[in-house]
């Protein structure tokens, strides 16, 4: 089993990677999209509404995605997308730009919830073994999709700086990619290794305490060597670009508060899609990967830690600015 877990995990981030730097930035907007449509369906399943709702939610998703995504790639490739993210102007009076808007009130929505309800409920199921939420299989469907499409909306707002020609939205999916993914294997590793006191018996009896300082500690130290390679990168392709303009003058407190934050809500993911499957009496979201389940299983925690990283990144971009 462990075996099996391991080959599928190098194999899913090998092809992640590459086709963040083979595909075009459409081509990947839509592989993703029906990564998120996949994990909207198994959300949907484990809330356990009867199989009329599900399809009719699963549906409207589909439909919804679709058109969101064919008229935000109306408004990148026409340009203004483009105009709007180097002059703030033409951002706010822009009549067109609904759309941009809206993606964003979807990643703010997902970010309240990270912050504020889900430590809430994690605390609270851990303590009382109890769902905080309303067990309403309609309410956490849609709670699911809603988190989803939060993590969609503002990876899509990323992607759109490769729709007009940068490279950086590359380098801003793949940090956090690589920090979850390498604190998840630490903390993995270590947790089975000397792992002793349990983070939350009643969620996720696998993980543990020594588990988390080890991913703590390997997600930071993957931080600070990809800032370093990244910063190196800037300087031999003189890269003009926001991101690396900020990765380049970041400081060191900055960097470290970046990597926890990113990994301790990668964690509060990953619990939180627990309960549900706690909830549902399964142990996977799916059966898609070999050892790993389904889709949600893994983007649990990239959907929470994914989201967050950017409200950290424009936090400090602001300050840049300012």
């Amino acid at each position: 089993m462990l075996k099996e877990r391991i080959i599928t995990a190098l194999i899913l981030s090998l092809l992640i990677v590459l086709s963040l730097f083979l595909f075009t930035p459409v081509w990947f907007l839509i592989i993703f999209s029906i990564f998120i449509l996949t994990g909207i369906w198994e959300w949907i399943d484990l809330c356990g509404v009867n199989n009329k709702v599900k399809y009719l939610l699963y549906f409207f998703n589909l439909i919804f995605i679709s058109i969101i995504l064919s008229e935000y790639l109306t408004l990148v490739y026409s340009g203004q997308i483009n105009e709007t993210l180097s002059n703030q102007t033409s951002y706010v009076l822009h009549d067109n730009l609904n759309i941009l808007y809206f993606l964003f009130v979807l990643w703010f929505i997902s970010l309240i919830f990270w912050f504020l309800v889900a430590p809430i409920q994690i605390i609270f199921y851990q303590i009382r073994k109890k769902n905080l939420l309303p067990k309403s299989p309609l309410f956490n469907s849609l709670v699911g999709i809603f988190l989803l499409w939060g993590f969609w909306s503002i990876t899509a707002v990323m992607i759109s700086g490769g729709l007009v020609g940068s490279v950086a939205y590359k380098y801003i999916i793949i940090l956090p990619l690589l920090i979850v993914w390498g604190a998840d294997i630490a903390a993995y590793f270590v947790g089975k290794k000397i792992g002793k006191r349990l983070l939350a018996s009643n969620i996720s009896p696998g993980k543990t305490w020594e588990g988390v300082m080890g991913g703590l500690i390997a997600g930071t130290s993957i931080t600070l060597f990809l800032v370093y390679l990244l910063r190196e990168i800037q300087h031999s392709l003189i890269i003009n670009n926001p991101f690396f303009n900020l990765l380049n003058i970041i400081t060191f407190k900055e960097l470290l508060l970046l990597a926890f934050v990113t990994i301790i809500f990668s964690i509060l993911g990953d619990l939180y899609v627990s309960i549900m499957k706690r909830e549902a009496g399964k142990k996977d979201s799916g059966k898609l990967f070999p050892g790993h389940g389904g889709v949600l299983d893994r983007i649990d925690s990239l959907m929470s830690a994914f989201v967050v990283y950017i409200f950290f990144l424009i936090i400090f971009y602001s300050n840049l600015t300012n």
